[in-house]
C-alpha cells in the first residue's frame, strides 16, 4: 500500500523531463540543484530507459570506490533510493550489470524508488560523456 505523496504538477515534471532527460545519457556526469546542500557532488548516469535513470557517485565519508546511487522516475518526476529494505541494490558495487538489473527490475514494477525517501527532481548541471575525463579534477573536489 503506498501513502499518498504530493506529486509535482504535470507541467512542471514534463518541462524538467524535456529539458534535462536528452542530455543524460550513460556516462554523462550531472548534479542536481534540489536544495538539499550537495549541490557541489557529481553524479555519473549509469543506465537509462524511457522512465528511469540511474546514477551513482562517490559516497560521503566512505572509502574511495564505495558508491551511492539514485534512481530517476521521470514519469513522477522524483529521485531517490529503492524501496527494498535498507535501500541498498545487489552488492553495492554498481558494476554495469547491477545497474542493468536495477533498471530491469524497476520496468517490471519488482522495485520502485522509495516512497519515503524521494524527492523532487531539480535539474543542476551536466557534463557530457565525452568531456567528462576532461574535468575530472574539476568535478572530483
Amino acid at each position: 500500500m503506498h501513502l499518498p505523496v504530493k506529486t509535482m504538477p504535470p507541467e512542471e515534471a514534463a518541462r524538467i523531463r524535456d529539458a534535462w532527460r536528452a542530455d543524460l545519457t550513460v556516462g554523462t556526469r550531472a548534479r542536481f540543484d534540489d536544495g538539499l546542500g550537495d549541490t557541489r557532488r557529481w553524479w555519473t548516469v549509469r543506465a537509462t530507459s524511457d522512465r528511469f535513470a540511474i546514477l551513482t557517485r562517490q559516497a560521503a565519508f566512505e572509502p574511495k570506490g564505495v558508491l551511492c546511487y539514485t534512481i530517476i522516475d521521470w514519469e513522477l518526476g522524483f529521485r531517490g533510493p529503492c524501496n527494498q529494505i535498507g535501500q541498498g541494490w545487489g552488492d553495492g558495487t554498481f558494476a554495469d550489470e547491477e545497474c542493468a538489473a536495477l533498471l530491469a527490475a524497476l520496468e517490471v514494477d519488482e522495485v520502485e524508488v522509495s516512497w519515503r525517501n524521494r524527492v523532487p527532481i531539480r535539474p543542476g548541471q551536466t557534463i557530457a560523456a565525452a568531456t567528462a575525463g576532461e574535468h575530472a579534477l574539476e568535478v572530483d573536489r
